[in-house]
């Protein structure tokens, strides 16, 4: 009864924002959140991807080139990446880059990228690699063999009953030794009564033995941030608390972190990756593209991955600041069960997947094997033939923001009670925004908060597993997009060069704009550069082509069956790709 009556609370709480609008943008342009009689309101998620979103991915000079050769290649390219491996860092942290000439490179075991400042890269589609081989194995794994560790003697208790969601300040005890500049994690170590108020304490089913209760230790998390402030024992951090910290419920500490031989600035760029299979079930074969883990500031771009088991892209757990950008995942070959076809997969904390886009994988846009903080951004990116949903998968992933995902199956946070091995609450402060699919389950666990905003698709509380009304998301303009991308937004603001976004329904990258979007035939182009531009389907056929397209507003009428396109618009300086969404 006493538990029921804390998510009474919550709802009362949470219905004061149903008359208000979560975030807006006030007669300046600028964000305004709305908070709720705790203090809690939604968090700028935008503090992700590589270098914390406030430098462009650079474009580093090639130290080393290597063609294709007969037979295995994984020695080739091993050879020329421990040889730049072996060169100075430079002033900006690179060594170099290797270059992939354009060939098939047989591949038939893992290559390493162990050491800071080296980028991989290829020719576009022309340079294949193969996966050869009948085992399950990653091709690329990219980091070191450490990560991050607590300097146990420096930790202070976060002082304060309750500390809202969305706060960047806080109070410390006294005696602390922070100061501006300083890495630290700030913990939340929750309680066993935390557990009960969830309900992850009875998980245990007596008919399927692997099912587990979550417990206290497992989902203590370290979030990771910067000090950019201290007054007093007052402390200011670069990225908000996105999971409250009820004193009732979890401790709160900060403690600084060192990090021995971290491993950063790399990547692996343009590229087409495809692996032999025996059968549309093999299990046996190339999983996983690139896998990243153990190391900060990292990148993977203009990646295409056909016929891998698991994911084009994962980030492990100890993976941070990363950005995946313009890459696609088409045809996973696996058993469609669980622990298969993860097209793009986030374990880590404050990375960032955006203008992606995969073809029959089954969680495409997913977070979380337990307990995983942020926060993590997923923007702009596009699934078809979807085989499960998008969304947080298990325990307790934090501090998430799906905006402008576009799919045709469900997007969900929500409950799962003892599905898998005790899945449970799959998120809390997620926020789905401008988004699209057939369904949304969207519900909020006791004391936290999920989202959807100027969404479109059926949106309900009722989930798969829990069907109870005791546990409602919050939803607001449903079918009522917003005219401008959080994400966006809240990064510009924070970094200080805004552009307000405020076109019909989508949102510009690099400056350009397409509107309508969706669209029942014409629709116009904006740039404030010349372009080339290129019309393709999602399996990379051309089917519409135009060079030398010229500043400003360019209309663009030509037959399109409904379905979802890419914009590929080519400039002197780079090449970004846009969703275009046909209706009938």
């Amino acid at each position: 009864m006493k538990n029921i009556l804390i998510v009474l609370l919550c709802i009362f709480a949470q219905s004061e924002l149903f008359s208000q609008a979560l975030v807006s943008l006030d007669q300046n342009g600028v964000l305004k959140y709305t908070e709720d009689g705790l203090g809690n309101k939604v968090p700028d998620y935008s503090a992700v991807g590589y270098k914390n979103g406030e430098d462009s991915i650079p474009t580093i000079p090639v130290k080393a080139t290597i063609n294709a050769l007969v037979g295995d290649n994984v020695a080739n390219i091993q050879a020329a990446i421990d040889l730049v491996s072996a060169m100075p860092l430079d002033a900006n942290g690179f060594r170099g880059a290797v270059l992939l000439k354009a060939g098939k490179y047989h591949v038939q075991d893992s290559i390493f990228i162990k050491s800071s400042g080296v980028v991989l890269r290829g020719e576009g589609n022309k340079t294949i690699i193969y996966a050869t081989a009948t085992t399950q194995f990653n091709v690329f794994i990219i980091g070191g063999t450490t990560h991050a560790s607590a300097t146990s003697a420096s930790t202070k208790k976060i002082v304060g009953s309750y500390i809202p969601y969305g706060s960047l300040s806080f109070n410390v005890e006294t005696g602390h030794t922070f100061v501006k500049g300083d890495d630290v994690f700030v913990q939340r170590k929750p309680n066993q009564l935390w557990l009960t108020l969830l309900g992850s304490d009875t998980l245990l089913n007596a008919t399927n033995t692997a099912d587990k209760n979550w417990t206290a230790s497992e989902m203590s998390m370290n979030y990771i941030r910067k000090v950019v402030a201290v007054n007093g024992n007052i402390i200011t951090i670069d990225a908000p608390i996105v999971d409250g910290i009820d004193l009732k419920y979890a401790q709160g500490n900060l403690m600084k972190f060192t990090w021995a031989n971290k491993v950063q600035n790399v990547g692996i760029e343009n590229m087409y990756f495809d692996s032999q299979y025996a059968s549309v079930d093999d299990e046996n074969h190339g999983w996983t593209a690139v896998n990243l883990e153990n190391l900060q500031h990292a990148w993977v771009r203009n990646i295409e991955v056909h016929h891998f088991g698991y994911s084009a892209v994962n980030i492990s757990d100890y993976a941070s600041f990363v950005t995946v950008t313009d890459c696609k995942n088409f045809d996973p070959i696996a058993m469609t069960i669980g622990g298969r076809k993860y097209s793009f997969s986030v374990n880590g904390q404050r990375n960032l997947v955006k203008n992606c886009v995969t073809d029959k994988g089954r969680h495409d846009y997913v977070i979380g094997s337990g307990a995983t903080p942020g926060p993590n951004v997923f923007f702009n990116c596009a699934a078809t033939n979807q085989k499960a949903d998008i969304g947080p998968h298990q325990k307790w992933a934090t501090g998430v923001l799906f905006d402008q995902i576009i799919s045709d199956g469900q997007q969900n946070v929500q409950n799962r009670v003892n599905a898998g091995s005790g899945h449970g609450w799959t998120g809390a402060q997620v926020m789905y925004w401008n988004c699209e699919a057939l369904k949304f389950i969207v519900q909020s666990a006791p004391g936290s908060s999920n989202w959807a905003v100027g969404c479109k698709g059926n949106l309900t509380s009722t989930g798969d597993y829990l069907k109870n009304a005791l546990y409602p998301g919050i939803f607001q303009f449903t079918n009522t997009a917003q005219t401008f991308s959080l994400f966006e937004q809240q990064l510009c603001e924070r970094v200080g060069n805004c552009k307000l976004l405020t076109s019909t329904k989508d949102f510009a990258i690099n400056g350009f704009n397409v509107f309508p979007n969706p669209t029942q035939k014409a629709f116009t182009v904006a740039s404030p550069v010349g372009y080339d531009l290129r019309v393709l389907s999602l399996d990379g056929s051309l089917i519409y082509q135009e060079n030398k397209v010229s500043l400003g507003n360019h209309k663009l009428d030509f037959p399109l069956q409904a379905g979802i396109y890419l914009l590929e618009f080519k400039t002197q300086q780079c090449t970004e790709y846009k969703r275009l969404l046909v209706e009938n």
